[in-house]
């Protein structure tokens, strides 16, 4: 991950002082530095980030995490929940990630089905169903071993 570099000088007891902002280009050996006032307030993102869609930030998000890292009720994010309400069901949820693979959870405790997708740039590709699927002969490879699942599940 790219870090950026905020870099504010300003000169001591002076309120007018130039706010200088220094970040790096995608090559890092060239610098851009843009001088704003002093009362500006500086918002720094990286410029990768810029239009990047929704499926993208999941996708490289997930991409992040090391295979086999379990994180179990990640944090809410009302974007990538509202897509997993959209995809699947509005009683659907992500539960647990393991890696760069999502579990999303759809009352498989009341015979829902609970999905195994991995976030890519294009979707959300489903790789499997269990859950409540299984009553109906509808799963198969639960958990996705082949497919790089190697967390705890029940």
């Amino acid at each position: 991950m790219r870090l950026l570099v905020l870099i504010a000088f300003a000169a001591c007891g002076s309120e007018r002082a130039p706010l200088t902002v220094v970040s790096p280009t995608r090559d890092a050996t060239v610098v851009d530095v843009v001088a704003a006032p002093a009362s500006a307030s500086a918002v720094v993102k990286d410029p990768a980030d810029a239009g990047e869609t929704l499926l993208a930030r999941l996708a490289r998000e997930a991409a992040a995490i090391p295979k086999g890292e379990l994180h179990k009720s990640p944090p809410p994010d009302a974007e990538r929940d509202e897509l997993i309400h959209k995809q699947f069901s509005g009683r659907c949820r992500l539960e647990r990630t393991c890696g760069a693979l999502w579990g999303i959870d759809c009352q498989a405790a009341v015979d829902g089905p609970y999905y195994y997708v991995r976030p890519l740039a294009t979707g959300l590709q489903r790789i499997t169903v269990c859950g409540g699927a299984c009553m109906g002969g509808r799963c198969t490879n639960c958990p996705p071993k082949n497919e790089g699942w190697t967390c705890e599940t029940y």
